[in-house]
């Protein structure tokens, strides 16, 4: 099975998101550019990928992240900057920062670490807090040019405020119509084990 461990967001932040996809959408609509949307249903923010593994591990990753969630308070979180991986001019992946918090770089820092010992799939990536908003197929150096201008429009541009209240296992199932998510356990944050 594919899972992940992620922050859900709220309907409100959703909705924000769809909004902001749909100019994008319109303002690149004439470049040659081809991302892949990622649905505003499915966007979260990641805290550690653990790809494909045994169904058995998943009490012991459950175990974990509870004991971690209830040491640590909820968050807050501005949703701001918006940017793409590697850079504007060479995009792959177009997102949205998320600040204010120092917390949850540590939060995914210990859930990292305290998998570290189970058969996951290694996790060499520095966390950046991020949403995810499109996957960018190809480009050209006029679309290129074009999401740059945009980026350095809404550099500074605050979009909505995400609050950190729980994480949670997903399950990743691909389909052709784009990747579902199913909530395998949620964990609250700040909240005592057991209850």
């Amino acid at each position: 099975m594919r899972t992940f461990i992620a922050a859900p967001l709220s309907a409100e932040l959703i909705k924000k998101l769809a909004t902001l996809q749909n100019e994008l959408k319109k303002r690149l609509s004439g470049e040659n550019m081809r991302p892949a949307w990622v649905r505003p249903e499915g966007i979260h923010l990641t805290l550690r990928f653990l790809g494909e593994m045994e169904e058995s591990l998943l009490e012991p990753i459950a175990d974990r992240l509870e004991g971690i969630s209830a040491g640590f308070p909820p968050l807050q979180l501005q949703v701001k900057e918006l940017g793409a991986f590697p850079d504007a001019k060479r995009p792959r992946v177009l997102w949205l920062g998320l600040h204010g918090d120092r917390r949850i770089s540590d939060l995914a820092a210990e859930v990292k670490a305290s998998l570290s010992d189970l058969p996951l799939e290694p996790d060499d990536k520095t966390f950046k807090a991020h949403l995810t908003l499109a996957r960018i197929k190809e480009t050209s150096g006029s679309a290129s040019a074009a999401l740059k201008r945009i980026i350095e429009e809404k550099h500074d541009e605050e979009f909505a405020v995400l609050h950190v209240t729980e994480i949670r296992l997903y399950r990743s199932h691909l389909k052709q119509s784009g990747a579902e998510y199913e909530v395998l356990k949620s964990f609250r944050l700040g909240a005592k084990a057991g209850t």
